[in-house]
Protein backbone atom coordinates (compact mmCIF):
# COMPACT_ATOMS: atom_id res chain seq x y z
CA UNK A 1 0.00 0.00 0.00
CA UNK A 2 1.41 3.37 -0.98
CA UNK A 3 1.82 6.31 1.40
CA UNK A 4 -0.86 8.37 -0.35
CA UNK A 5 -3.39 5.56 0.02
CA UNK A 6 -2.52 5.17 3.70
CA UNK A 7 -2.92 8.91 4.21
CA UNK A 8 -6.30 8.85 2.46
CA UNK A 9 -7.47 5.94 4.63
CA UNK A 10 -6.35 7.70 7.81
CA UNK A 11 -8.13 10.90 6.74
CA UNK A 12 -11.30 8.97 5.93
CA UNK A 13 -11.22 7.15 9.27
CA UNK A 14 -10.66 10.43 11.09
CA UNK A 15 -13.61 12.08 9.33
CA UNK A 16 -15.79 9.05 10.09
CA UNK A 17 -15.01 9.36 13.80
CA UNK A 18 -15.76 13.10 13.77
CA UNK A 19 -19.04 12.55 11.92
CA UNK A 20 -20.04 9.69 14.21
CA UNK A 21 -19.52 11.82 17.31
CA UNK A 22 -21.46 14.75 15.85
CA UNK A 23 -24.29 12.51 14.65
CA UNK A 24 -24.44 10.80 18.04
CA UNK A 25 -24.92 14.18 19.72
CA UNK A 26 -27.62 15.18 17.22
CA UNK A 27 -29.48 11.89 17.73
CA UNK A 28 -29.34 12.40 21.48
CA UNK A 29 -30.94 15.82 21.06
CA UNK A 30 -33.59 14.40 18.72
CA UNK A 31 -34.47 11.56 21.11
CA UNK A 32 -34.66 13.99 24.03
CA UNK A 33 -37.02 16.29 22.11
CA UNK A 34 -39.09 13.29 21.01
CA UNK A 35 -39.44 12.18 24.63
CA UNK A 36 -40.40 15.68 25.71
CA UNK A 37 -43.04 15.86 22.98
CA UNK A 38 -44.47 12.48 24.01
CA UNK A 39 -44.68 13.68 27.61
CA UNK A 40 -46.47 16.87 26.52
CA UNK A 41 -48.90 14.86 24.40
CA UNK A 42 -49.55 12.54 27.34
CA UNK A 43 -50.27 15.48 29.63
CA UNK A 44 -52.66 17.00 27.08
CA UNK A 45 -54.40 13.65 26.61
CA UNK A 46 -54.83 13.28 30.37
CA UNK A 47 -56.39 16.74 30.64
CA UNK A 48 -58.65 16.31 27.62
CA UNK A 49 -59.77 12.74 28.30
CA UNK A 50 -59.56 12.07 32.05
CA UNK A 51 -62.21 9.32 32.07
CA UNK A 52 -60.61 7.44 29.21
CA UNK A 53 -57.19 7.83 30.83
CA UNK A 54 -58.50 6.42 34.11
CA UNK A 55 -59.97 3.43 32.28
CA UNK A 56 -56.71 2.79 30.44
CA UNK A 57 -54.67 3.04 33.63
CA UNK A 58 -57.16 0.80 35.39
CA UNK A 59 -56.80 -1.83 32.68
CA UNK A 60 -53.01 -1.72 32.86
CA UNK A 61 -52.85 -2.51 36.59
Amino acid sequence: MGPSLEKALVNTASKNVENWQRNKEKMGEIWQKTGENWMKMGEKWTKINPKITQRILGLQQ
